[in-house]
């Protein structure tokens, strides 16, 4: 299943987004050779050239590559290479933007980071879960929570959410 709201947050120069996502492994989409599918992200529609936030794939790397990242017109900045999540498990996924640099958490461990300085910004035009920002490509699996913090948590704070919810996973 997935979900779209028509109500967006405003510009999120730093952030983290947060879900914690059982994965079937089960990426659909209208061209299976180019699945870029999301977990969490902004609605897109061309104009303005913007997506503030995703945790998903953003069509560079294969089909089940998770990455972090925003995008402000070609090319996307994410965390570069994606992470294969491991199928018919609870995940806790974080990804952060700090103003200087990506990260991409999985289970309370940075996975993935890269450096980039720049400044997102929202679309204004809602959010997506469990669909690309554009296309009908659908990230297989269930989401139990979803968080979008204005700001990026420190390792500490992905540590205190991994310890306050492991337990229900």
């Amino acid at each position: 299943q997935w979900a779209n709201s028509s109500t967006s947050l405003s510009n999120l120069s730093t952030w983290t987004v947060e879900a914690w996502h059982y994965y079937t492994g089960t990426n659909a989409g209208v061209d299976p050779g180019a699945i870029a599918a999301c977990i969490v992200t902004e609605t897109y529609t061309g104009t303005p050239n913007a997506i503030n936030y995703s945790l998903g794939n953003d069509n560079s790397v294969a089909t089940t590559d998770l990455q972090a990242g925003f995008w402000t017109g070609v090319p996307w900045h994410t965390t570069g290479t994606g992470i294969t999540l491991t199928t018919n498990t609870w995940n806790q996924i974080v990804g952060t933007y700090d103003g200087a640099t990506i990260k991409l958490y999985i289970n309370n461990s940075m996975v993935s980071s890269t450096s980039y300085s720049g400044t997102p910004t929202s679309s204004g035009l809602g959010i997506r879960l469990m669909r690309r920002w554009d296309n009908a490509d659908y990230w297989g699996g269930r989401l139990a929570i979803v968080k979008i913090y204005d700001g990026a948590l420190s390792q500490t704070g992905v540590t205190t959410s991994w310890n306050t919810n492991k337990a229900r996973f």
